[in-house]
């Protein structure tokens, strides 16, 4: 992790440590925002630098971007519809990333600038510990990384995503690669169960929607299907329990 140089703040340049340092984040993490265009940056030759006055102006409007609380959980109940928990500003596409630590530490990033509740650090330990004991990942593309236990802070259940055009091997049974992560965190132990058995119910055998979401463009298309594809299976189990 990184910390903050006295020397470059007093001259209003951030390296890429002191950035990485005041987001609670690994560097390579600010690497891959300033290389996507996500964050403010400038680039020295090999070398990319920040605006401290840039940076902060940045912050404080990523945290008026934070969507607002729903009250979702009300009476330990999760609402009908639970992809209705994710927002564009939870989802996050990319063509390609290194290896599953990448994946994951960007699900982890992503989550905590619109969750301000969670900590970096610990949100990624968690998720990584999960995973050692058993990868998420299941043969239709698709993992569900989630933290071991339920994380201090957290009011109301959360969803993020982040899909990976190219794919990433992340542990599937089958050996595939998998193209779509999503990262969920519940505020108690029950919510956490309910989640992940909605989840596994949503995607179970649905390797046509998982190649539709790979090949979109935009993060609003990517949760509006998201939406239909919850909504259709309902409709299906539906009319299968009322034969």
């Amino acid at each position: 992790m990184g910390v903050f140089s006295h020397n470059a703040v007093a001259n209003n340049v951030l390296t890429v440590q002191d950035v990485a340092g005041m987001l609670k984040v690994c560097p390579r993490t600010v690497l891959n925002m300033a290389n996507r265009g996500d964050i403010p940056a400038s680039r020295i030759g090999h070398l990319w630098r920040f605006d401290e006055n840039e940076i902060l102006v940045w912050l404080r409007a990523k945290n008026g971007m934070r969507p607002s609380k729903k009250n979702i959980l009300v009476g330990g109940e999760l609402p009908e519809f639970i992809m209705e928990l994710a927002t564009p500003e939870l989802i996050r596409i990319e063509k390609t990333v290194a290896d599953k630590r990448q994946a994951l530490e960007d699900l982890a990033a992503l989550t905590v600038r619109t969750e301000l509740a969670l900590d970096y650090s610990t949100l990624l330990r968690s998720i990584e510990e999960r995973e050692e004991m058993y990868p998420t990942a299941m043969d239709e593309g698709i993992a569900f990384p989630h933290p071991r236990r339920p994380l201090k802070g957290l009011e109301e259940p959360l969803l993020s995503l982040l899909v990976v055009k190219s794919g990433v091997y992340f542990g599937a049974p089958g050996g595939g690669k998998t193209y779509v992560f999503i990262l969920f965190c519940a505020p108690d132990d029950s919510a956490h169960v309910r989640l992940l058995a909605r989840l596994a119910r949503i995607f179970h055998n649905q390797r046509r929607l998982i190649s539709k979401l790979k090949n979109m463009r935009n993060p609003e298309s990517i949760l509006g299907e998201l939406i239909s594809a919850e909504r259709e299976r309902a409709f299906e189990m539906e009319m299968t329990t009322s034969k």
